[in-house]
């Protein structure tokens, strides 16, 4: 009988036949570009391409490291490379598997102005370890998270070009389409580096997982529906979005005396049709409907308590937030994100939370409310201290700590404490990080890919 499978692993098998087909051989580096909604099927592949039971044959490595130092970067790669080797060593294999240890150490003596030697040299020996069969690759998957670092991302792939790197290891790279941040190394080295667009699709993949399911089941069908609205918003389709969004919002309020959670799904639908009113010019619609999600969100924390029903408040409002930052309302942006940073510390989402109280803090700037600007810059930085350093570094706190020093923030903090929380969070590095953003031309235009102040609430990811 035929193993059936779900749509999520059929695109992951599909992606893999398209890798197998892929020229790599005459390439160096394959760099996978994709669409913004396609990030997550496309971290799902990489972890895919680790299997043993995949059509890939190659032998994939994935390296997480955070891109915070050009100079650094690589001994970050070969701490992470000899932590697999490690892990491989000490793994116990099942019954009937032979495991065959990897003799390979680091060598960590390796010192040269091409910063990138290190890790080259390191991942050349580690690849003479593998009996490689012809046309099978070592293939180094580099993540490479980052803030702000494009231009140092850039001169450290050029230097590793310039390497000689085994024709038996690839590099994998993933970059968003509107990041933009190998365009010029693809026209520099158009025989070294190949542009791979993969098919991922991933909204046609959750409507078809969506659909699985009871048919009888009123979770199956706004499921489906749901993942119909959101085909229907990324092909830009306002009349079929509206109809979609509608269906979504009947079906969740038909529910709502059986489960009180079905509130929380109206405000969600709410704020996604606000967003495409918006889009699409129908101002007074975006705002009609923003108001409908805060105040139906507003029932949420006398029913299913503050957790919960707090951060669907903080959803609606900082959606509604951020319509009034498109219009540079500013002034009336202000309350809004300082009541959506209260609404998520009384939620526990505190990564959220500093992100609320920094564009309150923007938006007070903008309107002339220093006081009260330093106020909310002052709390997003004493909330950061219950969030991880590592978290942090994904994060807007770069950018929080731009502002405060903008601003004149020893009222609250000394300069040697905020000198050492941002070192403690950005590393030694950390003055060129905030240097870099002080050079950035595009810190005020709003909503220009600009991660400088918040985009507008994904509701696609809720």
């Amino acid at each position: 009988m035929a193993i059936q499978t779900n749509p999520v692993q059929q695109r992951m098998e599909y992606l893999a036949d398209m890798w197998n087909d892929l020229p790599i051989a005459e390439y160096k580096i394959i760099c996978a570009e994709i669409d913004g909604q396609d990030i997550e099927m496309m971290n799902a592949f990489h972890w895919y391409m680790l299997g043993t039971d995949t059509p890939i044959e190659d032998l994939a490595i994935i390296f997480e490291s955070e891109f915070a130092d050009p100079d650094t970067y690589s001994l970050s790669l070969v701490r992470e490379l000899e932590g697999v080797v490690n892990l491989w060593n000490e793994a116990e294999m099942p019954k009937g598997i032979d495991k065959i240890p990897i003799e390979w150490k680091p060598d960590y003596s390796i010192l040269d102005k091409n910063k990138a030697l290190l890790f080259v040299d390191n991942l050349n020996r580690l690849a003479e370890e593998f009996p490689l069969r012809e046309n099978q690759y070592v293939v180094a998957n580099l993540l490479m998270p980052h803030i702000n670092m494009q231009s140092y991302i850039r001169s450290w792939i050029r230097k590793l070009l310039d390497l000689d790197l085994s024709p038996n290891i690839k590099i994998l790279l993933t970059e968003v389409k509107k990041d933009k941040t190998y365009d010029e190394l693809l026209l520099l080295y158009p025989k070294d580096i190949y542009l791979w667009k993969p098919d991922i699709d991933t909204a046609n993949v959750i409507c078809q997982t969506a659909s699985m399911g009871d048919p009888l089941d009123s979770g199956t069908d706004y499921r489906s529906c749901f993942a119909r609205l959101m085909k229907t918003i990324g092909e830009q389709n306002y009349k079929k979005t509206l109809d979609e969004g509608e269906k979504c919002i009947k079906i969740a309020a038909d529910n709502i005396t059986k489960d009180p959670y079905w509130i929380a799904q109206v405000v969600t639908v709410y704020v996604a049709l606000s967003n495409e009113d918006y889009r699409f010019g129908k101002e007074k619609d975006a705002f009609l409907r923003a108001d409908k999600a805060i105040t139906t969100g507003k029932l949420m924390p006398d029913i299913v308590g503050n957790e919960l029903g707090c951060s669907v408040v903080a959803q609606a409002q900082l959606n509604k937030a951020s319509l009034f930052c498109f219009g540079k309302q500013w002034k009336d942006a202000y309350p809004l994100f300082k009541d959506a940073a209260d609404n998520l510390v009384k939620s526990n989402v505190f990564i959220s939370a500093l992100e609320s109280y920094r564009m309150a803090g923007f938006c007070a700037d903008k309107t002339g409310y220093l006081s009260d600007a330093l106020d909310n810059l002052y709390k997003g930085y004493r909330i950061s201290e219950n969030i991880e350093n590592e978290t942090l570094q994904r994060s807007t706190f770069p950018f929080l700590i731009y502002q405060l020093k903008n601003l004149d923030y020893k009222i609250y903090i000394s300069e040697q404490e905020l000198n050492e929380r941002a070192k403690e969070v950005l590393g030694d590095n950390w003055e060129e990080i905030i240097r870099s953003l002080r050079k950035r031309p595009d810190l005020d235009n709003l909503y220009a890919d600009n991660p400088y102040i918040t985009e507008p609430f994904d509701y696609q990811a809720s």
